[in-house]
């Protein structure tokens, strides 16, 4: 071959030189990306440490409550056994105080021994049948007005005991028919809501008494309509004091809402809280997505692998650094539906170093979702839900999924999906997990810490559904912290809005989950389009972080830590002329509560506090750092 003709092909070789160059580099660059891990914003607890809240009793809760907790109760609950409401309203309820770290004594009326409410700081009221209890009713209503202060929970029977305490209650006028309340209002800044005061209710039922209040009621909630019916107030009766819940729904998404409601009684109600946000990005890293699809096709004319990584990646990486949120995502090895051997993740399926390494490069973290998307759970698993609970929804042709087959296939899969973890990411340690599509049967449950020794964390559903791990926030037997998603999706609308109002003031607490596919899906708004699902996503993270002024961002490990903290925190609240007392069993380096200021307000908030700071967050609450095990709150500054 001549010189000539050597030379000719000189530029197509320098050009293909230079394109394995750049692809190499964008592969070096993908593959490593260098990272350092920073100190956690908090640390776990070794397992040992983490002790076990004590919790209420009630026999509401039937076979799954929890056994009685002090000797000395500030709280005496009335319920009644032969009262559906009553039994919803207690089961919810004995939750609720839990997590407020409210220790309660739970008598039912129909079995007579009440205890002497003089007792007792507070009482609480939750059944409707006034009149089977007359003279312990009279008995209630003397303590209340002597300097007791009373929680009414339940819609009542319109009886002739109900009406001839109406007025004492703070209710004017009332009829027999109950109402049906589209959202809740919240008024005067009474708790965290942001720029929002209305919140919708997914199906709302006739659960509200229709009544009017008197001029010396203070009304915090409202019908969020013209009507505006008051849903909670409260009113001086003699020395003491009555709160009125009259929302009479009783579900996990209202938790925060009959909380707060508890936390008018005394002049400080001081409570643990989490204090902490969390992203969780489930399905990722994973194997990469091949082809095209119609509406990134019709958006932005690329497939949508490159959809991914050049447009979605990018715009949710911006997002993230705006909010300063370090996500947590859970990676699965495969997209196959077998839940037989032998399982095979391939390193080379996809850019999990580059997706991985850059969440771990901006301070988040890498927890596993399972080896591919089939749930943990094995044939009879239904068996763990009522029939009332799964409604006619068949597990295999209605959610597409497969059983597994034994309990070595699901810590087989595990491990693998662990071994591919590890060559991925050598300086990590799996530490979450996550269930696909909520999904994790109780006896697979037991399984993951077998599998996965260095597990410390369960990501499930807060809410219960057909199949569903729903959880509390909780360090459950074996050590592992539970700590379930309340929100999720890109647009957060509705009940998931409400929800997340909820918990920004029982838990201080935000867990959103997202998945790359929900920009895919028409039924999580797709059809919208990237762009539109961008801005309303940021809409609700400057919602979120306007309405809870001082909420840290967490990853899924640091989150689990600070569950651990609220759930061992115990509170002994003294209050002097001068001062309140707070004192912190079970303290180990830092704890989080939410004051509510009935009576008074701190002049100085920053100044006020010994052993910790405080926050003002909404009208009279604050949030507290308690940085000792001894808190004390000044009414003056010294």
């Amino acid at each position: 071959m001549n010189k000539k003709k050597k030379g000719r092909f000189l530029p197509v070789i320098l050009v293909m030189a230079g394109f394995c160059l750049l692809g190499a580099a964008l592969y070096g660059r993908d593959a490593l990306i260098k990272y350092e891990a920073g100190a956690p914003v908090v640390s776990l607890l070794e397992p040992e440490t983490g002790g076990q809240k004590d919790v209420p009793h009630t026999a509401a809760a039937a076979e799954s409550s929890p056994a009685i907790v002090e000797s000395a109760p500030e709280c005496l609950f009335l319920w009644d056994s032969e009262d559906e409401n009553s039994r919803i309203i207690t089961k919810d309820m004995t939750q609720v105080l839990r997590d407020m770290d409210v220790s309660a004594s739970f008598c039912d009326i129909r079995e007579g021994n009440v205890p002497d409410v003089r007792d007792f700081r507070t009482a609480a009221v939750a059944f409707g049948d006034y009149a089977a209890v007359t003279d312990l009713f009279i008995d209630l209503m003397d303590w209340t007005e002597d300097g007791g202060r009373l929680l009414i929970l339940c819609p009542p029977a319109v009886d002739a005991v109900f009406r001839s305490f109406s007025q004492k209650f703070g209710i004017q006028s009332y009829k027999s028919d109950f109402y049906q309340v589209p959202g809740i209002r919240i008024l005067d800044d009474f708790m965290l809501h942001g720029d929002q005061t209305d919140y919708e209710i997914d199906d709302p039922f006739d659960s509200s008494l229709l009544l009017s209040v008197s001029e010396d009621s203070r009304v915090y909630l409202a019908s969020a309509d013209q009507k505006q019916i008051p849903l909670l107030w409260s009113r001086a009766c003699g020395r003491g004091k009555v709160v009125y819940d009259n929302i009479g729904i009783f579900e996990k998404n209202f938790r925060g809402f009959h909380g707060a409601a508890y936390s008018l009684l005394e002049d400080v109600c001081a409570y643990p809280v989490i204090n902490g946000m969390a992203l969780y990005i489930d399905d990722f890293p994973a194997p990469e997505t091949v082809g095209n699809h119609f509406y990134i096709d019709r958006d932005y004319g690329v497939s949508t692998a490159d959809f991914y990584s050049k447009i979605w990646w990018p715009d949710m990486t911006a997002l993230m650094n705006e909010f300063k949120i370090r996500c947590t995502g859970t990676m699965i090895a495969s997209f196959e539906t077998e839940t037989k051997p032998p399982y095979a993740g391939d390193e080379g399926a996809g850019k999990y170093q580059y997706y991985g390494n850059r969440i771990l490069e901006d301070g988040g973290e890498i927890g596993i979702h399972g080896f591919n998307h089939q749930p943990l759970a094995k044939k009879g698993f239904e068996k763990e839900f009522s029939a009332e609970e799964l409604g006619r929804l068949d597990y295999q042709k209605d959610f597409k999924y497969q059983f597994w087959e034994n309990d070595g296939d699901i810590e087989a899969s595990l491990r693998e999906a662990e071994r591919l973890y590890r060559s991925l990411f050598e300086k990590e340690t799996v530490r979450v997990y996550s269930p696909p599509d909520n999904i994790l049967s109780e006896e697979c449950r037991k399984l993951l810490p077998q599998a996965i020794p260095t597990l410390r964390a369960v990501a499930g559903s807060y809410f219960p559904a057909p199949y569903v791990h729903d959880q509390e926030f909780e360090v459950a037997d074996d050590g592992i912290v539970e700590t379930p998603r309340v929100t999720s999706g890109f647009k957060v609308e509705g009940r998931d809005r409400l929800s997340a109002v909820s918990e920004l003031n029982l838990h201080f607490v935000d867990t959103h989950s997202l998945r790359p596919e929900d920009v895919l899906n028409a039924e999580k708004g797709a059809y919208e389009g990237w762009e539109a699902l961008r801005e309303e996503f940021h809409g609700y993270l400057e919602w979120i972080f306007a309405s809870a002024p001082g909420l840290r961002t967490l990853n899924g490990t640091e989150l689990a830590a600070a569950v651990q903290r609220f759930y061992i925190t115990d509170v002994k609240k003294t209050e002097t002329e001068g001062k309140v007392v707070l004192e912190l069993g079970n303290w180990k380096d830092e704890a989080w509560l939410l004051v509510r200021m009935n009576a008074w307000i701190p002049r100085d908030p920053e100044a006020c506090v010994r052993g910790g700071s405080l926050k003002k967050l909404s009208g009279n609450l604050y949030l507290l750092k308690a940085e000792t095990a001894r808190v004390e709150i000044l009414r003056e500054v010294e």
